[in-house]
């Protein structure tokens, strides 16, 4: 493995990581009327923005909330939009389904998310690749092993 693969398995596993500290549930959040947080993790994530009903299932919202929340999303779709995150996002594959849609880096976002899943597919083609060849090599080893019985 060389050092480029070492470094990028080690960015996705530090990506992933990251992902799964313990940030608060959306029902959480809407039972603490963190509106605004629970819109920031929201776009941050490139998840879609949450309608008003949606936001009334997790708890009863006022507009006031409404407006935080829409309020956050637009924050952390900021975050989410930065092409310096696009390359990650594909590397880790996540798809683009238009979250950055008529913002003015969408293109330069698009082509760098681009690259990600290019290598994301190159990883994932090459690990089974490796697999596959690991249970060519298994197959040839059982093979003599019962030849040589």
């Amino acid at each position: 493995m060389n050092i480029s693969k070492i470094k990028l398995s080690f960015l996705i596993f530090s990506s992933l990581l990251v992902g799964c500290t313990a940030t608060p549930s959306a029902l959480q959040l809407a039972n603490e009327n963190q509106w605004e947080m629970l819109g920031y993790q929201d776009g941050r994530a490139g998840n879609l923005q949450r309608t008003a009903d949606e936001l009334n299932i997790l708890s009863t919202v006022t507009d006031k909330a409404i407006s935080e929340y829409y309020s956050g999303y637009l924050t952390g779709l900021d975050y989410f939009c930065d092409t310096d995150n696009a390359f990650l996002e594909g590397v880790t594959g996540r798809r683009y389904e238009g979250q950055c849609q008529n913002r003015p880096n969408e293109n330069d976002y698009i082509a760098l998310w681009r690259e990600g899943v290019g290598q994301y597919e190159f990883e994932v083609l090459n690990q089974m690749w490796q697999e596959t060849e690991n249970d060519r090599y298994d197959d040839l080893m059982q093979e003599d092993t019962q030849l040589m019985n």
